[in-house]
């Protein structure tokens, strides 16, 4: 038998909460202060809900599209 597998939506929400306490704690240790979040439109509005409201008010720009077929070095044109 094999392992019962989460659905899409629990990993999704787990992965936001895991990155939403990486976001805090670099927070904390001033690693940043301002934030510009890329994600899909669903998941960028997951991770919003998960930031505390410290670190959300960091969020200076969001980028909410589908991004995977995008070269790392085009990424930046889309933060202009």
């Amino acid at each position: 038998m094999s392992p019962k597998q989460e659905p899409p939506e629990h990993i999704a929400q787990q992965f936001a909460l895991d990155l939403a306490e990486l976001l805090n704690k670099g927070r904390l240790t001033h690693a940043y202060d301002k934030l510009v979040l890329m994600a899909e439109p669903k998941f960028l509005g997951i991770l919003r809900v998960a930031l505390d409201k410290n670190t959300a008010s960091l969020v200076v720009q969001t980028v909410n599209k589908e991004l995977l077929d995008v070269k790392e070095e085009d990424l930046a044109e889309y933060l202009k």
